[in-house]
């Protein structure tokens, strides 16, 4: 994270934040700014390089904050842009509530394997075929005591260890829910996998490199046609997700566990963006993304918060660390 630079947009709190290095660096300079959730979505749209009609798709909420990660380019010229954490608000994302001011009936959660023992940083390489270390197993446990709080109808998953223990262990804890004094009758969850959520044990580059190698003009490199290989199968994983929605007036409530590589894809898949955007975003392991269908799943999807880690509890990725902590990190 050496050279980076962030800036934290929040809403409506009426309260300025010191941004501390950890978001940024060591060697940089970050900023906060409160404004009206209008102004703040115009913001980080701009520097994202997104439209005015994502406005009513990319959700910005009352007192929400929103992080944006700005990274210097070899050269010179303007920082690559990418959207950190979309609308962490003070209030569980699951929480039942309108999107966009529509109530919504269908929803997708993505939801972010834990972390594997061979999981370096936020790498793509081998992380599906190794098992969930200790805290990989941890994150799952939170995440499945999150979602407590949802009737979850089905979870689709990768076939892969890590994807496939963590959406168990979500499994398990919403059919013990009776148990668990969270609901007066068992709950049946119907969990499948999907091929189409693996994702390419050869891919050997991390997040921040998406952006690279699909600008790079290296088109016959192996890091670009995985990448590619990547994007195209995320299409028909996106179309899977949205067939098990159905298209009628139950309320249905979907949650997707994969990489955090194929969830960037789904996510750019939902907002109809290119593969070059997949660096315009970030996804931690153990992390919960919510995506609301307010017109179905046949209308555009309305992406509620991404990224969010605050149910981990001590293993939580705050948007703001101090400078003493960024030292140690």
């Amino acid at each position: 994270m050496k050279g980076r630079r962030g800036m934290e947009l929040s809403t409506g709190s009426g309260r300025r934040t010191r941004p501390t290095s950890a978001l940024m660096g060591t060697t940089q300079c970050g900023s906060s700014g409160t404004a009206h959730r209008t102004a703040g979505r115009g913001s980080w749209h701009m520097r994202a390089r997104l439209g005015t009609e994502y406005f009513r798709i990319l959700l910005q909420s009352n007192c929400g904050a929103s992080v944006l990660d700005f990274t210097p380019q070899a050269g010179g010229g303007p920082p690559a842009v990418c959207l950190n954490r979309l609308n962490q608000t003070p209030n569980s994302p699951v929480a039942s509530g309108s999107s966009a001011g529509r109530k919504t009936s269908k929803r997708i959660i993505l939801a972010c394997q834990g972390a594997t023992q061979n999981s370096a940083e936020i790498g793509v390489s081998g992380m599906g075929y190794a098992p969930l270390n200790m805290l990989g197993i941890i994150q799952s446990q939170k995440t499945a005591e999150l979602l407590l709080d949802q009737k979850v109808n089905g979870i689709l998953c990768s076939p892969q260890v890590a994807a496939f223990d963590t959406a168990t262990t979500i499994c398990e804890v919403q059919e013990a829910a009776d148990c668990l004094g969270a609901d007066c009758v068992p709950r049946y969850v119907e969990m499948k996998k999907l091929l189409e959520l693996e994702i390419d044990d050869a891919f050997q580059t991390k997040q921040k490199s998406f952006g690279e190698i699909a600008q790079s003009g290296w088109l016959g490199s192996m890091e670009y046609k995985t990448l590619e290989g990547l994007w195209n199968q995320s299409k028909a994983a996106w179309q899977a997700l949205l067939n098990e929605l159905q298209d009628d007036t139950s309320e249905r409530i979907l949650v997707v566990v994969g990489h955090p590589g194929i969830n960037l894809a789904l996510i750019c898949r939902c907002l109809d963006l290119t593969m070059d955007y997949m660096s315009s975003f970030h996804l931690d392991d153990g992390s919960i993304s919510v995506i609301d269908f307010p017109d179905g799943p046949k209308g555009r999807g309305v992406v509620r918060c991404t990224n969010y880690t605050a149910h981990l509890g001590r293993w939580s990725i705050p948007i703001t660390r101090t400078m003493e902590t960024d030292e140690e990190f």
